[in-house]
């Protein structure tokens, strides 16, 4: 199985990408991993680069999400680029940056795409749902996309495009430009799947540590975001935070990870 991850070539995005790295290297399988980079007008400091450095499988991009002030559209601008020009092709997971990955997918599903339920409790979700012909789908996770045409990334391109366009002001647009691009295909069947675990599951009974709500009250990648242009942290190292803090199986491998990362470099 192959994987992509598009990320912004800032701070923020680099410690996020470091520990994704180590995380396959752990597996042996970096370079199964595809990375997207959105270029920065504006040089960054270099305290979380080693990984994204020395990995091969990457490619730098226009920041498109800049240019339309979106920064949420480089993920699917530069999904499609890749799959028109075959960068990669499914089968092939598509993750976020703040992902770790705990096994390596492995599925035998016979449909085209599986995705980990993204539940929302949005107004606007609620209005649209209406104009999606078919079963509204909770898409915007891990989505693993098993056999599906380069017309599937193009449509959600463009009808994200198509919604910064008209100024539709949601968290989950990108959620809305998969539902209608997925039934743009018409004759696309869809399975929902369990393959992510947050840093507070009691347990290791998932494929990967999703770790975007944090592990309250001690830790947040929101403190994190090295904004520019003073870079300013709202607290200390997030590693160090995360070595501090084993409280569980997944704080537990999370630590592994961190400490792999230390150890290398």
């Amino acid at each position: 199985m192959k994987y992509f991850v598009s990320i912004e070539n800032n701070v923020y995005s680099h410690w996020q990408i470091e520990l994704l790295i180590e995380s396959f290297k752990l597996h042996g399988i970096e370079n199964d991993l595809m990375i997207a980079v959105a270029e920065n007008e504006n040089p960054c400091p270099d305290w979380f680069v080693k990984n994204i450095t020395a990995h091969q499988n990457k490619f730098k991009h226009h920041n498109y999400g800049n240019q339309r002030k979106h920064r949420r559209l480089n993920k699917l601008y530069a999904l499609y680029a890749a799959t028109k020009s075959k960068l990669i092709e499914p089968p092939f997971v598509l993750l976020h940056p703040d992902m770790i990955l705990l096994n390596p997918i492995k599925t035998s599903e016979s449909c085209n795409i599986l995705y980990d339920k993204n539940d929302s409790n949005d107004f606007f979700i609620e209005t649209i749902k209406n104009k999606v012909n078919g079963p509204w789908m909770d898409i915007g996770c891990s989505i693993t996309f098993l056999d599906c045409p380069v017309s599937l990334f193009e449509r959600a391109f463009i009808h994200m495009d198509d919604l910064v366009s008209k100024n539709v002001i949601s968290r989950n647009i990108e959620k809305i430009a998969w539902n209608f691009a997925i039934y743009d295909q018409k004759i696309f069947t869809a399975k929902q799947t369990y393959k992510e675990i947050s840093l507070l599951n009691a347990d290791l009974n998932g494929d990967i540590i999703h770790y975007r709500h944090g592990l309250p009250p001690v830790f947040t990648k929101k403190n994190y975001l090295y904004a520019e242009p003073s870079y300013f942290s709202a607290s200390e190292h997030p590693y160090k935070i995360l070595l501090k803090h084993d409280v569980s199986p997944v704080m537990g491998y999370v630590k592994k990870v961190v400490k792999s990362y230390n150890d290398n470099f």
